[in-house]
This record gives C-alpha cells, structure tokens and sequence, in this order.
C-alpha cells in the first residue's frame, strides 16, 4: 500500500524535480549561503519567479498568465496589493521590464505582463542555491489546480494523509474559498513526491462518472459508466484520485459515482472535495476545513495598511483576503463573508465587468476565456482575483463569487444575461456551444431543447454523459417539450448502454419516440421493424433527429464490403434541406449531416469528394483539430497504399489513445488488412486493445473485432468464430451485418 510521508508535507503542483527546486526558489523556502547580491526577501521572491520563463517571452504574443500580476500573485501565494511595491522598485532598478501582451486563454484584450531583463537574469543568478537531492515525482493525470503555496495547513494535511491510511477513502468539507482545493493539492504533491500517481478531475453541474474517467484517463474517452467503473476499479494503490466539486454532483449520476469511489474495498484512495454541506455516504470520514489561523493569514495579506482590522473582520478566510482591495468596506464580523463579496467587492464592477461576472455565473464549467461573449473583460475580472483558472485550460469563477452572484441576481438581470447568453452560444464555434445552447435554454424554459439536444449527439457520440444530466433537468423545467425530451433522453440511455433507463423514459412518453425505440428493436434483434419506423419518422417529419439515426444505422450495420446502398444514403442526406431546420439548430444540422456525408463518401470511394467536404467542415471551427485529424486517417486507411509507413504514422498519430475515435481507426485499419490479406493482419488483431462496457459503440467494435478474427482463421474452427461474431452483431443491433456472417458461416462448413 502506498504511504504518504509522515514529517513535512511538501506543496508542489510542478511534474519535475526540477521544477520543485523552481517551486522552492520561486517561493523562498531555499536556503542561500552568503549570497552574493543582496536583495530584500520580497523581490527576490519574484525574480525566482520570473526566471524559468524564457527571455524569448519577451517579444512572443502569446504568454502565460504566470507571468501577469494576478498570476505572480497566486504562485506566490499572496494579495496583489503585497506585490505592487516590490514589483515597482524591480522596474525601477531595471530589473523587470513590464509590456502588454496576450494572456493565453484569458480573452483577446491584452493586458501587463512582466519579463526578467538581461540585468535582473544576471542578478538572479547572483542568488546561489546549495545542491539539493533531486525529487523523483510520480506522474499527474487531468487537471491541474492552481498553483501557489498553502501556509498554515500543515496539520489539516497531517490529518487528511492519517484519514487515507486508515481508509481507502477521505472528504475535505468547508465553505467555499476556504482552501479546500488548495489543501487537496498539497495532499496530492505529497503522494507524488513518494513515486505515487495522481489522478485529478473536477466534477461540474452535469459531469457523469464516465466523464470524469475521460479526464482522469487521460488517453481516452469512456462512453459510458459501466466501462469507466470497470477501467477504475483497476486502479492500483499506488493511485490517488482526487474529485474536486462534489457539492456539483447531479443526482442522476451520483449512485454510479460514489459507487466507484466509496464502494472498493481495494486499490486506489480517493480524495473527495466539496463545499460544505456535502452529502457523502456515511461511511466516509470528513475533514471540515477552517479558516486559516491569525499568523497564516497575515503571511497571506501581506504588508499592507490596517492589516490587523481587516484580519479582525475578514478573519482568517483565504478568499476574501485575496479579495480585499485597500479602501474596501470590511464587514462588521467575519461571519459575513458572503455580505463582504456583495458590498465590497461586486457592488463596485463596472457595468461590463458586471455583466461579464453574470455570463461567467451562468455557466456550468470552466472555459477559455477566448470564447466569452465578454472576452475583452477577462483581465479586468482577473485584476479584482474573482476568476480561477486551470493550467490545463479553462477559467471560472471562484465558487463564492459564483454563489452570492446566482443568489443575488435579480430576475430581469438573469433574464437578459440568459438570453444574450443563447445568442452568443448559438453563434459560437466553440465545439461545446450546443450543449451550451442547451443549458441556458433550459434556464430561460424556452423551446427547441430536445431538437437542440439530437444536435449534441449527431456532433459528438463519445461522451453522452453530460447530455444525459443536461436533459434530465430539462424535463423538470420545460414541461412543454416532454414527450420530445424523453424520446432524446432514451436515445441518449440505449446510446450509453443504460437499457432500464431508456425502457423507463419509453414508457413515460404518451407516444414512445420512434428513434429511441428503434434502437432499443435492433438492440433486440428486431432490425426490420426498427427500419420501418425510422422511415415513417423520416416521411412524416422534417426533423433532423430520424434522418440522422435512418442514416447511422445504416452505416454501422455493415460488413466492410457492404457499400450497395451508399447511393441510397446520399439521397437521404441530400433530403435534409437546412431551411426547414430550426435557426438555431441550423448549423449543428449542417454539421451533423457533414460529418455523415463524409463517412458515406470514403465508403463509396468517392475520395477526392470525401477531401473537399472535409476542408470544408474544419473550416467551420465546429471540430476540434484532433477531430479533423481523426477523419483525414479514416480517408487515408481507406485509399493510401497499405504499406509499413502508415501503420506506422497511424501509431505515432494516435500516440497511444485508447479512445473509442482511436480503437474505431485502428479497427479500419485491421479490417484493410484482414480483406486484401496483408501478412501483418494476425499481429493487428492481436495487438488491438479493445474496450470494456455496453454501450452501443462498444458492442459495435467488439463484433468488428471478432469479425475480423473469424475471417483470419483456417480450419474447422473458422465456422464456430463466424458464427460467434454474427452472434455479436446481433446483440450490436447490425442484423444486416450478422446475416451475412450467417452465410459466410454456412458456405464455409465442410471447407
């Protein structure tokens, strides 16, 4: 079993030991023998800082926020007002030069940023360090909170590492901004500066257990919960998963998700945080997080005016401190910390810095700043430390700041950003822009969610957990789009391999929904009855929902030499005229199509078709790059000749992904070999990793995959394989493909 050291727990977010010795010497904690440039402790402080960036940021567009006052800041775990005197005199003395940059992720407005000059990298290096023992780290997986150190928590994570060695898993409660995260960070530098791995998601309003194993996987997406259960189950002890936000998790994902953290007896612990009051089982211990002690917080503050009555009145809250400005209006006690960010804090935004803080409240996860509506505000809000950003990308706002704004909006306000919020959303290129559509629809209860949601699964069917979540608030909150919404919401369940599920949404509905039950037929076997009533949908409805699933049913239910009816399918998405689709629908409709339209190109091998409709949906910005670069090897694997080189560049592609989009390409790329009897095709099919669970997808590359091996083998036994893997496109819903397999099987006996 992994143990956490004992003595001194170290705060480090930084993945080398090199760069903890930067950490140490960004931070102070170093200690120099007779330096030989004599600077006060505070700038010093910063010139370690700034030195591991290089001098080449000085004239790139592009810079981290590290090196912004808000970031210098954090990363030195203190108050802006601390850092103004000492960064001044630097400027002064010609040590750092300030310039206005782009801040990446943090909006299109550029804003200060500072830089070493040659002179203050000569001075740095004046400021000797003694050798120091290296520090092997364990790897990090997901996202990484903020960086900066935590001061008076010593014994919180003293009490936190005894809770994990007692139990596989631990919950860290508190107010919000009280330094939950920040104390679940140093708990998780500690584990890795013993060799041991971390593993770190935050959970949103919507995120399901599988999405949270896509994060903490990293190489791949889960599709559904069964399979990210069994992928963590194998987690070793050597593994510490920490869950930030839990007080977020939706109620309809929460018994998958506490069953995967508090029902394993073995493997690997887990760290589980969320504002107070969290609802955990019983079963698990809590740590309810304090407000920092008097000397904690005065490190905090820093040296600035009235130091000890704002620490009377803010207390020891890490939040607040940081939010305090010289001048601020203190509250009378430090019980009212909320009535503090109200008074003092958001009553004196501006006018566009209060309408960026309402469209940032109304989201449900973390962004790039590049793609608010109020982009060019990003920095103001950052300058007054109400946002929290991610180094793997995204901002926020800080969960108080969060809170007291949602608790205090006033309904014309939250009306008016909701439906500014839509207008934005509906324009964006960003690829979460139709799940975005969705939630602030759901907010303002207006229509055109359910079709809005079919948009959402043509775009994207690796991860439909979020969706699923999205929708089930939908039906509490838009009453007159019922029947609709639970016609997607069983789609979405089969999709998802959740049957009971999608049989309880069926069964709620007056008139079951036909694409639901369809798949629910071929699920069943019942192939024909599934076409027949996905070809009544198509005929009586302009939608966009039937003809998307007439058509991916198609596709999927196939052998690879089955492509006689690719004229047909074209016919079918040439028939989605863009007119009759709703406005704001219209452009994941085109989308959608798009995406299908291509896959039936490279079947038909129409290649060169295939390439132009693709130029033209990357030129959308709807797709991420990895997405375009996936679909120019799905046209490759199918026309390059089939030589070593691109196996190998396929490898070097993927680059070891386990996603269902990677498993799907390599399976293209098996079956080539397998149909024109390529010497390496019993090694590919060998070597494929496959995935675990039962969601449609997976059951659809489980029967490729034995398909595949059937057609390999020699002999007796090669009928029994054909058989097997007909028996597996059935359970797959492709009767079509299983058909043929059960003729392939019959022409083979005797062979």
């Amino acid at each position: 079993m992994h143990r956490l050291p004992t003595a001194d727990v170290a705060c480090s977010t930084l993945p080398t030991a090199d760069h903890a010795r930067r950490w140490r010497q960004r931070n102070g904690l170093e200690r120099r023998e007779q330096p030989r440039h004599v600077l006060p402790e505070a700038q010093a402080r910063i010139l370690r800082w700034l030195g591991p960036f290089s001098d080449g940021l000085r004239e790139a567009w592009d810079v981290p926020r590290d090196l912004s006052l808000p970031g210098i800041a954090e990363g030195l775990g203190l108050v802006r007002s601390a850092l103004h005197v000492p960064l001044n005199l630097l400027e002064e003395e010609g040590l750092v030069v300030v310039r206005s940059a782009h801040v990446i992720d943090g909006g299109r407005r550029r804003r200060s940023v500072h830089h070493l000059t040659e002179e203050g990298r000569r001075v740095l290096e004046t400021l000797e360090l003694p050798a120091e023992p290296a520090v092997t780290q364990g790897p990090w997986f997901g996202q990484h909170d903020p960086v900066g150190p935590a001061y008076g928590r010593e014994s919180d994570v003293a009490a936190l590492h005894q809770v994990l060695l007692d139990h596989n898993t631990a919950a860290i409660t508190g107010l919000a901004g009280v330094g939950k995260s920040t104390v679940a960070r140093c708990l998780a530098d500690a584990w890795r500066n013993e060799g041991g791995t971390v593993r770190w998601a935050t959970m949103d309003p919507y995120s399901a257990l599988s999405d949270l194993a896509s994060i903490l996987d990293e190489t791949g997406v889960h599709v559904d919960d069964q399979s990210a259960a069994a992928w963590l189950q194998h987690r070793p002890d050597s593994e510490l998963i920490v869950i930030d936000g839990c007080e977020n998790m939706h109620a309809i994902h929460a018994e998958n998700i506490w069953a995967a953290s508090v029902g394993q007896a073995n493997g690997a612990r887990w760290l589980l945080v969320g504002r107070a009051p969290l609802r955990t089982p019983e079963t698990v211990p809590k740590h309810v997080l304090n407000p920092l002690e008097d000397d904690a917080a005065m490190h905090l503050l820093g040296d600035v005016e009235d130091a000890d009555a704002v620490l009377s009145r803010l207390g020891g809250h890490p939040l607040a401190l940081r939010l305090y400005r010289p001048g601020s209006t203190l509250p009378e006690s430090d019980d009212d910390i909320e009535g503090f960010v109200t008074r003092a804090v958001l009553s004196n935004l501006t006018e566009g810095e209060s309408g960026a803080l309402d469209e940032l409240a109304l989201l449900p996860f973390a962004l790039s700043g590049d793609d608010l509506r109020n982009t060019e505000l990003v920095g103001d809000l950052d300058e007054r430390a109400l946002l929290q950003w991610w180094s793997t990308g995204g901002l926020q706002l800080h969960a108080l700041v969060r809170h007291v704004r949602l608790e205090t909006m006033e309904g014309a306000q939250r009306h008016a950003a909701i439906t500014q919020g839509i207008a934005h959303w509906s324009e964006s290129e960003s690829t979460l822009a139709p799940l975005l559509v969705m939630h602030h629809r759901i907010m303002a209860a207006e229509g055109g969610v359910a079709e809005a949601a079919a948009a959402v699964m043509a775009a994207n069917n690796d991860g439909l957990g979020r969706l699923s979540a999205v929708l089930e608030d939908a039906l509490a909150r838009v009453p007159e789009e019922r029947e609709a919404l639970l016609g997607v919401a069983a789609d979405v369940a089969v999709q998802r391999g959740e049957v009971e599920r999608a049989r309880g949404y069926l069964d709620a509905m007056a008139a079951p929904d036909a694409i639901a039950q369809a798949a629910l037929l071929r699920l069943e076997g019942r192939t024909e009855e599934a076409e027949g009533l996905l070809l009544d949908a198509v005929q009586s409805s302009n939608a966009l929902r039937p003809r998307i699933a007439l058509i991916t049913a198609r596709i999927e239910d196939r052998l690879p030499e089955q492509n006689d009816d690719v004229g047909e399918l074209l016919a079918h998405l040439d028939a989605m005229n863009p007119a009759t689709i709703p406005v704001h629908e219209r452009r994941s409709a085109v989308v959608a199509s798009g995406l299908l339209k291509f896959r039936v190109l490279v079947l038909a091998g129409r290649f060169d078709e295939a390439v132009e409709l693709l130029a033209d949906l990357a030129s959308t910005d709807a797709l991420s790059s990895q997405a375009v670069t996936d679909l120019r090897w799905r046209h490759a694997i199918s026309d390059d000749p089939l030589a070593p080189k691109l196996m190998e560049d396929l490898d070097e592609h993927l680059n070891g992904r386990d996603d269902l989009s990677a498993i799907a390409l390599r399976m293209s790329l098996l079956e080539r070999t397998v149909h024109e009897g390529h010497e390496d095709a019993h090694m590919a099919a060998t070597r494929l990793t496959l995935p675990e669970g039962d969601s449609l997808p997976v059951r659809r590359l489980l029967a490729r995959h034995a398909t595949a091996l059937a057609r390999l083998t020699e002999g007796t036994s090669k009928r029994s394989k054909l058989l097997h893997a007909a028996a597996l496109h059935r359970q797959a819903g492709s009767m079509r493909a299983a058909k043929a397999l059960l003729n392939e099987a019959e022409a083979s006996r005797g062979r």
